[in-house]
């Protein structure tokens, strides 16, 4: 199960779905909506023009660098290419990487982080980095909990890996809506470690899920390029190469969407705890939280969405994640959550 599943139910408000919590730029829209006078056309096979702007505005090489129909295809793609027997999972985690292995019939282990640890890594996953493993998939941050993975273990994780010969696709899509990115992205890095894959994806930071369009960075070009070989010609359309154009050109105004989000979150997370819901601390434009009070349930009875994290492995029910957006529907949901409490309460005395 996934966020966004607006089309079984009547949704007012979606806050099931991380992205930009602004929407999307006028000037993005618009490069779509003039991209249909085209769509009689093919799009451009690989997406070169994109691929060349991504490259200078990251300030990586064009041949380490594949566009993609979402970053999800270029996951599908990796475990065809590569195809890892083994792979190693710390959970809880994004269920898109399951269902990736499970196209190559890849085994998967999983690596539990823990509750009292806030659901992060700690150093004890290098013991479990043997030769066995032949991919370790990260998220940096992590999803659903938002949080960071510590910057110096990440380096051992690193190179462990390298010693050994591991892959590791590290999925940073949430990393230009988190607090500190040029902190904590490696794609400035990306030449130090040959088995090194990062993701990232322009449907998160420009509220284009729609749209699907995913990238995928390595140190090794020649890896880069037989991953290429697992995809169509024409994986991204003629309008998401336009918005991905657009996005460009409008990089830098994701500074300002990250402050939004530091700025809501930290609202949110107060208010819900005042209404004695437990919060997870996170760098990113969601939160994890628990409580006993079937909020989903309770919630999609007022036409609101949030996420039902208990298929995730490692979570159960009581766990949920709740995305950023904006104030005034941000203050909204946290009046919603109180009536509910306060029903409760009626219905208990």
């Amino acid at each position: 199960m996934h966020g966004g599943n607006i089309y079984d139910e009547k949704i007012a408000y979606d806050f099931s779905v991380n992205v930009n919590p602004l929407g999307v730029l006028p000037e993005v829209r618009q490069a779509m909506e003039e991209a249909l006078q085209d769509v009689s056309c093919y799009p451009q096979v690989e997406s070169k023009n994109l691929r060349r702007e991504l490259a200078q505005t990251l300030g990586v090489r064009e041949d380490c660098l594949l566009l993609g129909n979402g970053a999800s295809e270029l996951f599908a793609a990796v475990f065809h290419a590569l195809h890892p027997k083994k792979i190693l999972l710390p959970v809880p985690g994004f269920s898109g990487y399951t269902w990736a292995a499970r196209m190559t019939e890849t085994e998967i282990c999983r690596y539990p982080m823990k509750p009292e640890k806030g659901f992060t890594l700690d150093e004890e996953i290098l013991d479990d980095l043997t030769p066995e493993i032949e991919m370790l998939v990260l998220a940096n941050p992590n999803n659903p909990t938002g949080k960071y993975i510590d910057a110096g273990l990440l380096v051992q994780i690193l190179n462990r890996c390298e010693e050994l010969g591991i892959y590791v696709l590290l999925d940073e899509c949430f990393m230009e809506l988190s607090d500190a990115p040029k902190e904590h992205s490696l794609k400035k890095e990306y030449g130090k470690w040959k088995h090194l894959l990062i993701a990232g994806a322009f449907t998160k930071s420009f509220a284009i899920p729609g749209v699907r369009l995913g990238y995928l960075l390595g140190g090794d070009a020649e890896w880069i390029k037989k991953i290429s070989y697992q995809l169509p010609e024409w994986n991204v359309s003629l309008i998401a190469q336009r918005a991905g154009s657009a996005c460009i050109k409008k990089w830098d105004s994701l500074t300002q969407v990250r402050a939004y989000i530091k700025s809501e979150r930290r609202k949110i997370s107060i208010g819900l705890k005042q209404l004695e819901i437990e919060v997870w601390d996170s760098d990113a434009n969601f939160l994890l939280i628990r409580t006993d009070l079937p909020l989903y349930e309770k919630l999609l009875e007022r036409g609101i969405l949030i996420r039902d994290c208990s298929d995730y492995p490692g979570l159960k029910r009581g766990y949920y994640r709740i995305a950023v957006k904006k104030t005034e529907e941000n203050r909204m949901l946290l009046q919603e959550i109180a009536c509910i409490i306060e029903e409760k309460e009626k219905n208990d005395e």
